[in-house]
């Protein structure tokens, strides 16, 4: 099977117990069969990168124009659709099979904001008692500008 993206052909690579194709030392994207992403995105720590042995080569450039087709089903072209507001991903997807195309770095951000890393828990400071307060009278103020005058 060639690539979508730049035509370079794929080789398969292991995550877990799912078997990806992803264009090794080409343009670096990955092809996900119908549920893989959802699995893959669930199985992976959160800190740890599921896919970090794809090597991407510089040199390869993608045309981002040219009409996708799926890998799976035979002359199925494949559909560009938004993953969500807040990636600003744009997934390439088969209408037949439900495969998914990811470019290089866009499971990254998809990781990002499906499992984002935990927040510290926030320190809630009880509140202070006021300060008491000084009565000032008139008395107080004449001798405190006195001393101002005398500096």
């Amino acid at each position: 099977m060639n690539c979508p993206a730049c035509g370079r052909k794929l080789s398969e690579l292991k995550t877990g117990v799912i078997v990806l194709d992803v264009c090794q030392r080409g343009c670096g994207g990955v092809w996900f069969d119908a549920q893989e992403l959802a699995k893959v995105n669930q199985a992976s720590p959160a800190g740890k990168p599921p896919l970090a042995e794809i090597l991407r080569e510089i040199s390869v450039v993608v045309d981002e124009a040219r009409v996708r087709k799926c890998i799976r089903c035979r002359g199925a072209k494949l559909e560009r659709k938004l993953f969500s507001l807040g990636t600003g991903v744009i997934m390439d997807c088969c209408p037949k099979c439900a495969g998914i195309w990811l470019d290089f770095g866009e499971l990254d951000t998809i990781r990002i904001e499906t499992n984002p890393p935990e927040r510290p828990g926030r320190k809630v400071v009880p509140p202070r008692a006021p300060a008491k307060s000084i009565p000032i009278n008139f008395a107080v103020i004449q001798h405190v500008q006195s001393l101002r005058v005398k500096l």
